[in-house]
C-alpha cells in the first residue's frame, strides 16, 4: 500500500503539521510505503521522517493576502501536483489534510482514490463555501473527521464519513518541575487562536497572582501586536513570547496550567499533548473538540470569547491544587485513547476498505 499525505504547508508548524507527522510515522511504522506532499514551503524546517517530505511550491501560502494573491498560488500549487502525480503509481492512496489540500486532489482529478480528513469545524465557513465543501467531499471515497459531531454532521449531508482522533505520541515519563508557578499556552500568533483575549485575562491573574507568570510559544503575523497588547495592559513580566518550542513535551511537563484561548477548534493537538503531560487544562468551550476532551471532569470549560470569566477560570484554577490533581488524572486516562497505536488501526481500516 502506497501513501501520500498531502498538506498546505508542512513547515507552518501548527495542530494540523504535527497530526500529519504523528500519522506518517505511524504508517511508516505499520510498513507502509507512506510520504508527505507539501504544496507549499514557507520555510525551512527539520523533524523527523523529514526525507520523506516532497515540496511543490516555494513560499507560503498565506490567506491575510487578498483573493487574486491566493487564487494565483493555489493554481500554482494545481499545476505542480498535477505534474507530480502524473509521475506516481496508480495505485497511490491519498489523504487530503483539510479543504485546501482536499481540493487540490479534486481538482487534479484523483478524490476517487483519496480520503478527506477535516481538521475544522463542520461550520467553519459561510454557507456557500461550505455547500461546496460538502459537494466536493461527497466525491471521496472517504471523509475523516476529529470528532463525532463534525462527523455526524457530514453524514447528514450524505457524505460517507468516520471519526479518527488525532494521535499523541506516548509519554513514558513522569514531569518533573523545575519551574513553579507557570502558564503556558502554544499555537500560530493569529485571531482564530485568540491570544489577544488570554493577555485581556491576565490582568485578572496579575492582579490575584502577580507570582505566576505565563510562557507563550508560537510564530506569526500578529506577533507584534500581541506584543503591543501586552505592554498596553501592562502585564511587564507576567507574560512571556518565545518562538515555537522544537520540544513541546518538555515544555508542558514544566508547567502547572495549559491554556487555551481559541475562538474555534477542531481536535486541538496542544491539548492532547497537555493531557499526556499531566498538565491541569482550561479551555473556552469553543468547538466540540475541547468540549469532548474535557468533559468528564478532565478540565475547565469556560464560556467562549469570554475574557473575564476565563481569567477567573484561571485564577481559580491557581487556587485548588487539589481540584487540579483530579482533572489532570482524568485527563492523563483519557489521553490513553489516543495513543498511536489504537489510532493508527482505525486509519489502516478506512485506507484499506
Amino acid at each position: 500500500m502506497k501513501i501520500s499525505i498531502v498538506i498546505t504547508d508542512i513547515t507552518r508548524r501548527g495542530g494540523t503539521e504535527k497530526a500529519t507527522f504523528n500519522l506518517l510515522a505511524g504508517l511508516l511504522n505499520k510498513g507502509v510505503e507512506a510520504k508527505v506532499i507539501s504544496l507549499f514551503k514557507e520555510s525551512s524546517y527539520t523533524q523527523e521522517n523529514s526525507e520523506k517530505i516532497s515540496y511543490l511550491v516555494s513560499g507560503g501560502y498565506d490567506i491575510s493576502h487578498g483573493k487574486l494573491y491566493r487564487i494565483k498560488r493555489l493554481l500554482q500549487a494545481i499545476r505542480k501536483f498535477r505534474s507530480f502525480e502524473r509521475k506516481q503509481p496508480g495505485d497511490v492512496i491519498y489523504v487530503g489534510q483539510a479543504f485546501l489540500p482536499s481540493l487540490v486532489l479534486w481538482l487534479s482529478g484523483v478524490s476517487k482514490r483519496s480520503v478527506a480528513c477535516e481538521h475544522f469545524k463542520f461550520d467553519l465557513y459561510g454557507k456557500l463555501v461550505t455547500k461546496i465543501r460538502n459537494r466536493i467531499y461527497s466525491h471521496f471515497r472517504r471523509v475523516v473527521t476529529l470528532t463525532d459531531s463534525a462527523c455526524d454532521a457530514y453524514r447528514s449531508e450524505g457524505i460517507d464519513a468516520v471519526t479518527i482522533p488525532n494521535m499523541i505520541p506516548n509519554v513514558q515519563t513522569e514531569p518533573v518541575r523545575t519551574k513553579e508557578k507557570r502558564l503556558i499556552t502554544a499555537g500560530r500568533f493569529s485571531h482564530e487562536k485568540g491570544f489577544d483575549m488570554l493577555l485581556h485575562a491576565m490582568v485578572k491573574v496579575k492582579e490575584k497572582h502577580p507570582d505566576w507568570y505565563l510562557d507563550i510559544y508560537g510564530e506569526g503575523a500578529e506577533r507584534d501586536a500581541l506584543i503591543q497588547l501586552a505592554e498596553e495592559l501592562e502585564l511587564g513580566d507576567s507574560v512571556r513570547f518565545n518562538k515555537f518550542s522544537t520540544n513541546l513535551y518538555k515544555e508542558l511537563s514544566d508547567s502547572d496550567i495549559y491554556v487555551l484561548p481559541s475562538r474555534h477548534e477542531g481536535l486541538p493537538m496542544v491539548m492532547l499533548e497537555a493531557m499526556a503531560c499531566r498538565v491541569s487544562i482550561v479551555s473556552f468551550a469553543c468547538s466540540p473538540g475541547p468540549v469532548s476532551l474535557l468533559e468528564d471532569g478532565c478540565g475547565s470549560l469556560v464560556t467562549p470569547g469570554d475574557a473575564e470569566a476565563l481569567g477567573y477560570e484561571i485564577c481559580r484554577m491557581i487556587e485548588n491544587p487539589d481540584m487540579r490533581k483530579v482533572y489532570v488524572a482524568n485527563a492523563y486516562r483519557k489521553s490513553e485513547e489516543y495513543s498511536p497505536e489504537k489510532v493508527i488501526e482505525k486509519w489502516m481500516g478506512v485506507l484499506e476498505s
